[in-house]
């Protein structure tokens, strides 16, 4: 383009920058982000996140906190996409501590959190064992109306299972129908878990059923899930049953099915 004369906008500048922090070239990203400064274009919030985003990917904080200053100073004011990201990264890596006190610092400036940013603090509260804290996220997007997508609702499906609390994972599925969303193989899993873990092991099944009528594909891991439990209870004939109806269609056992095999034949023997 400039060889030919032609003159490239921020949006030739932001898709070169996204492409090459998608592969991972962060030191190209930046060195065609300063090219540009350089070459007097002024960088819009979209360039921002595309770096601070591979920034917090990479686990880079302090270089992304110090973008968001350069920003500020710069005239540009990130935005709930900018800082969604580095909650979701901190989150990512368990640093919980900072992502809360990321989600108050922009509460504070007004900034009103999206989905991507509640959902990120309410998995990452679950997987640190702090439920009532992600009770109180969840129910905090419902005042402000912020709708939960089909991952929130996953992600509480699978906690509310390993709690044992099979009947609140079951009607926290019909709330996703309600809503006109479709539960997806990652939501179908977690709710089999759950009922295998509660010894439902007929109720389980029926959800395999019911997920295939629904035209939702289940995968390795939701035969693995099933054959694991049908060992652990003793019921061998079922797990064989299964991993013949999963060979069948056209899915590969991993080592988790068949370590789940070897430990449910072992007790047979033994």
């Amino acid at each position: 383009m400039f060889k030919l004369g032609l003159k490239p906008s921020i949006v030739t500048f932001n898709t070169l920058i996204n492409g090459l922090c998608k592969r991972g070239n962060l030191v190209e990203a930046v060195n065609c982000f300063d090219k540009m400064v350089a070459l007097g274009y002024q960088p819009n919030v979209q360039t921002y996140n595309v770096i601070v985003n591979c920034l917090s990917k990479m686990g880079k904080f302090t270089v992304a906190f110090d973008l968001l200053e350069k920003m500020v100073e710069r005239g540009c004011e990130p935005n709930v996409v900018t800082y969604s990201s580095i909650i979701d990264s901190l989150c990512k890596y368990g640093l919980l501590k900072g992502a809360l006190h990321l989600f108050s610092r922009i509460r504070s400036k007004g900034i009103l959190p999206d989905v991507v940013t509640y959902t990120s603090l309410i998995q990452c509260l679950c997987y640190s064992d702090q439920w009532g804290k992600a009770s109180m996220l969840f129910n905090e997007m419902l005042d402000l109306n912020i709708s939960p997508d089909v991952n929130t609702f996953s992600i509480l499906v699978d906690e509310f299972g390993k709690e044992g609390m099979v009947d609140k994972a079951r009607s926290m599925v019909g709330t996703i129908i309600q809503r006109g969303m479709e539960p997806d193989v990652i939501t179908y899993n977690s709710l089999i878990d759950g009922c295998c873990l509660d010894r439902q092991m007929h109720q389980a099944r029926n959800i395999l059923n019911v997920m295939m009528r629904k035209g939702c594909d289940p995968n390795v891991r939701t035969y693995s899930i099933l054959i694991h439990w049908y060992c652990k209870w003793r019921m061998m004939d079922e797990a064989e049953q299964l991993l013949d109806e999963m060979l069948c269609r056209g899915l590969t056992p991993n080592n988790y099915t068949y370590n789940a095999l070897i430990r449910g034949g072992s007790n047979e023997v033994f």
